[in-house]
């Protein structure tokens, strides 16, 4: 009687997870996130899309570096990188800010915009971070990606497959994973906001 109950338990067990075959995400709440775990150096590995304008400005990279920093100002961070395009070096910043009362980061100058965090854990990466940005009403039509970042530059090929494999589960289509080909451009000293 035990192993025939036992038996079907196991088998609805796997009827269940055979209708559901991707595994979603950790998403982390900003409500409880250490920004001291992520502060640092970061490097831009791949990025996911539904469309290909989702990641098409990104086709023209070869490599990014990022530095993630706490302001002054609480509740605040800033991201600077140095992007380098073809044989130039293109320096940015953004401004992102962690307001109690939401579940993602607000993007300085982009009020339409939504940026959540995925751990790398659902990737086996502990030294990995994923972020999803989508773009809400008219602005981008709908953008909607998911960039890979990791505390290397040379990430396992086996991580960003199983990136592109977890992706394509959840119905994402296209995908660009930088060539780093080049050397990586210096950052020019920490910005200041």
């Amino acid at each position: 009687m035990f192993v025939e109950l036992w038996s079907l338990i196991l088998t609805a067990y796997g009827l269940f997870w055979s209708l559901l075959p991707c595994s979603p995400p950790e998403v982390l709440s900003v409500h409880d996130v250490n920004t001291q775990q992520y502060v640092g150096t970061w490097y831009f590995i791949t990025a996911a899309g539904s469309r290909v304008s989702d990641i098409s400005q990104f086709t023209s990279m070869d490599s990014t570096v990022f530095n993630l920093q706490e302001t002054r100002e609480n509740g605040t961070l800033l991201l600077t990188g140095a992007i380098r395009i073809g044989d130039s070096c293109l320096s940015r910043m953004w401004i992102y800010h962690l307001d109690a009362n939401k579940d993602y980061l607000d993007l300085e100058g982009h009020p339409d915009r939504r940026t959540s965090l995925w751990s790398g854990k659902w990737l086996n990466c502990p030294t990995c971070v994923l972020l999803l940005e989508k773009d809400l009403g008219h602005i981008n039509d709908n953008m909607s990606r998911v960039m890979l970042y990791a505390r290397n530059g040379s990430l396992s090929a086996s991580v960003v497959n199983d990136f592109r494999s977890k992706m394509s589960c959840l119905g994402v289509t296209e995908f660009y994973s930088l060539p780093q080909e080049r050397e990586y451009c210096q950052h020019n000293g920490t910005a200041s906001a």
